[in-house]
């Protein structure tokens, strides 16, 4: 009878491996953390009954040739050594299992799928078996059928990042962008560093816009809303004068489309191109004369002018409107004001009657706000004018982004 004592495993080489997926026309690209050498299964240290020594003996030096070609990097050299293996004994599960790993190495998937998918039929308690076997459907371009051995894996250790992004990966090739993210959520708690974490997240948020992007380019090439999204990531990125010609292209589409013209007028505002923005904001303003972040974006343009007493009017509008939503603006001014013109706009708005929109202008925007506990301090409602020395929110903070040249 062979020996069922529990496996050795060790750990040591780190396979860097790339997921392939192809989802329509699109190839997409998951960088995925392999330790194969953690799922290396060693030769039991009992020695194995067998019906010959020399047959024995045999299966032994071909088995632990096959490690010693695993760990060189000699992965064509082990797959004969398990070859050789398995054809003296079909049945020693520990060679299948190396065997699949080292197809896995050597690119070649639908075998490392066919040795693996074997041998956990007869062992499915496995880890390591499970997640290269999900990544190797992956790369096969099978995403449905690497979920289930994704799954099992995480089952077996709910804490595995590798099969949860390879997991989160299979459903963002499906386009479940909701599964997706509850996946990228997840490996963002069991991270343990979280500035690592929070950039990780960050990333995979971009992968999905972009994705978006691309399927919506590519499904609806003529739509305003597609040009729109594109204007949008450029305007993420700082390129105002990219994301001002995508903008004009959507509005040349679908002029009336809500906030596309408030959207353009950032862009401009961003660019220091104040005449232009003005005129884009006042135009969204006679479709929605109650349009919040048109009425902010009016108020940075003023500030960005110097002009403290039109910026103040323009915010007194938005706190009418809603004291939430104004509440919430952590990055205003998303312009960048020189020392001197923030100087000037502090002592202009200094000598102007005490208001909310005067707080908010002027508060650091450090800290909660008492009339809307969760919200950023701000000088709201019943909030009492700050203490410090006052400033223009955020104008020490220099946001504006280097620019590409112009496509204009």
């Amino acid at each position: 009878m062979r020996n069922t004592a529990p496996v050795a495993l060790v750990t040591g080489l780190i396979d860097e491996t790339v997921t392939t997926l192809w989802s329509s026309d699109r190839l997409w690209i998951l960088r995925v953390t392999v330790f194969l050498s953690t799922f290396l299964i060693w030769w039991p240290a009992a020695r194995l009954p067998a019906a010959s020594e020399s047959n024995e003996a045999q299966i032994v030096a071909h088995f632990r040739a096959g490690q010693q070609a695993t760990q060189l990097g000699q992965f064509e050299r082990a797959v004969e050594e398990y070859k050789k293996v398995l054809n003296l004994d079909p049945n020693l599960l520990e060679a299948r299992v190396n065997l699949g790993l080292a197809y896995h190495s050597l690119g070649q998937y639908s075998l490392a799928v066919s040795e693996l998918s074997r041998a956990l039929r007869r062992r499915p308690e496995l880890l390591g078996p499970h997640i290269i076997l999900g990544v190797d459907y992956l790369k096969l371009g099978f995403p449905e059928k690497a979920i289930h051995p994704l799954q099992r894996a995480l089952r077996i250790e709910s804490s595995n990042r590798e099969a949860r992004r390879a997991l989160a990966a299979c459903y963002l090739a499906q386009d479940n962008y909701l599964k997706a993210t509850n996946q990228y959520r997840e490996l963002f708690s069991l991270s343990p560093e979280m500035a690592e974490a929070w950039f990780a997240l960050g990333h995979d948020y971009l992968d999905i816009s972009a994705r978006l992007t691309t399927q919506m380019a590519r499904n609806h090439p003529d739509s305003a809303w597609g040009v729109r999204l594109a204007g949008d990531l450029l305007t993420e990125r700082g390129e105002w004068n990219d994301a001002a010609l995508d903008y004009r292209k959507a509005l040349a589409a679908e002029p009336r489309q809500p906030g596309l013209r408030a959207s353009l007028g950032r862009a401009y505002l961003g660019a220091e191109k104040f005449k232009e923005a003005e005129a884009e904001f006042r135009s969204e303003l006679e479709l929605d004369p109650k349009d919040e972040q048109t009425l902010l974006g009016m108020a940075e343009m003023e500030l960005a002018r110097g002009k403290a007493v039109l910026a103040l009017e323009k915010v007194a509008q938005v706190w009418e409107i809603s004291p939430e939503f104004l509440a919430l603006q952590q990055e205003f001014p998303s312009v960048e004001l020189a020392p001197d013109l923030a100087r000037k706009l502090i002592t202009d708005l200094q000598i102007t009657s005490e208001s909310p929109a005067k707080y908010f202008l002027l508060s650091p925007g450090e800290g909660e706000c008492r009339a809307l506990p969760g919200a950023p301090a701000c000088g709201l409602h019943s909030c009492p004018p700050i203490a410090k020395k006052p400033g223009i929110r955020g104008a020490t903070l220099a946001r504006k982004k280097p620019t590409r040249p112009a496509r204009l």
